[in-house]
């Protein structure tokens, strides 16, 4: 079982039966406490980032990190981001999801958490100034 590599580049779909009950929840708290810490505001974004809607919707991030998961579970077996619906190779990155999230340490939903303010920050900021190019 290796550990997920944690990159956050999109909003992307999953499927519940990839994580345990509850491990949803569990990173929108994470997200809230990361939001509360100092960490988080002595964090250093960028120019290119912002707290609009997706930042401050915990369960979007929280979706984004599960998205992630999801794809990158799928990558490492099928070595395509998207399902392409081998039963087979969807149970086997379901069962190596289910397995690493079972064992994730704080340390390492932080860094999820981190990757998924980041990216949410950098779309707040470009879908908020991507019409004013004049």
């Amino acid at each position: 079982m290796n550990k997920l590599k944690v990159s956050v580049s999109g909003y992307g779909g999953h499927s519940s039966e990839f994580f345990p009950e509850g491990f949803k929840q569990k990173l929108v708290e994470a997200v809230i406490a990361t939001k509360q810490s100092d960490t988080f505001k002595q964090y250093d974004f960028g120019s290119d980032w912002m707290s609009g809607r997706r930042v401050e919707d915990n369960e979007r991030v929280a979706s984004v990190i599960l998205g992630e998961m999801y794809s990158s579970a799928l990558e490492s077996f099928t070595e395509s981001r998207f399902s392409d619906r081998n039963p087979e190779t969807t149970l086997l990155a379901q069962m190596n999801c289910l397995a690493i999230c079972e064992n994730m340490s704080d340390s390492d939903i932080q860094e999820w958490v981190m990757a998924a303010l980041s990216y949410s920050g950098g779309c707040d900021h470009w879908y908020t100034y991507e019409k004013q190019w004049d």
